[in-house]
């Protein structure tokens, strides 16, 4: 599963970038691409769609590695870790807008890079997730498994179902949810409810007394939480 790993560097100094790809190769990653600007790093975006990517800020050129993050390519659906010299705080303010998943400082060690990019795609490195009552979810071709049947589920369900599975047993905000799922977009009123009851249609959630297990909860004020416990 390692070497199927798809890895993007931007970065703009050729020696910083190349002793990463070869501390990255050496951690079992094959498919591992450099790019030195804005142009040919969304170029390789869009044509590889990379799993994670290696980010530096200040590049050469006219736009930023900061720009890169917030494309509608990248923003929210590939994951990102900074290398980057820059510590000051309004850096740090946009650095954090854009939703990365680690930020290294660029007096880079083999075991933080190691360690950052691990956890980066530990949700890639999950094939299957067993739900129970005969559900089983397939992030990799991102497929819902009832008895091995397929269940059809729209794109925006999925994203609700990844969401909640990411967060197994806490509950999750609606906030949090509008804004994975419909991100740059404004949902209307009602959409993350109707969202919310069609998915458990699909996973046979009822209000019947005889009701077995509920496997989509839902609090105020506190949101939306996945659980595959027993109701007694």
């Amino acid at each position: 599963m390692i070497d199927k790993i798809k890895i993007l560097i931007v970065e703009d100094e050729s020696l910083l970038a190349i002793g990463i790809k070869t501390k990255l190769v050496k951690m079992g990653y094959k498919m591992v691409d450099i790019a030195i600007n804005y142009e040919k790093a969304m170029l390789n975006i869009k044509e590889e769609t990379p799993d994670l990517i290696l980010l530096d800020v200040d590049l050469k050129g006219t736009f930023t590695g900061i720009d890169i993050a917030n494309t509608k390519e990248v923003f929210n659906k590939i994951p990102i870790i900074y290398i980057t010299s820059y510590k000051d705080s309004k850096t740090l303010e946009k650095i954090m807008l854009t939703n990365p998943k680690n930020y290294l400082s660029k007096s880079l060690r083999y075991e933080e890079l190691e360690v950052a990019v691990s956890l980066a795609l530990q949700d890639k490195m999950i094939k299957t997730v067993d739900m129970g009552y005969g559900f089983n979810y397939d992030f990799e071709n991102r497929e819902l498994f009832e008895n091995k049947v397929v269940v059809n589920l729209t794109k925006k369900e999925k994203l609700l179902l990844e969401n909640l599975l990411k967060r197994k047993g806490e509950y999750v905000s609606c906030h949090i949810l509008e804004f994975e799922i419909w991100l740059h977009e404004v949902p209307a009123e009602s959409s993350l409810r109707t969202l919310v009851v069609n998915l458990r249609k699909k996973l046979k959630y009822t209000d019947e007394p005889i009701e077995k297990h509920k496997m989509l909860l839902n609090k105020p004020y506190l949101g939306y939480m996945l659980t595959y416990r027993n109701i007694s």
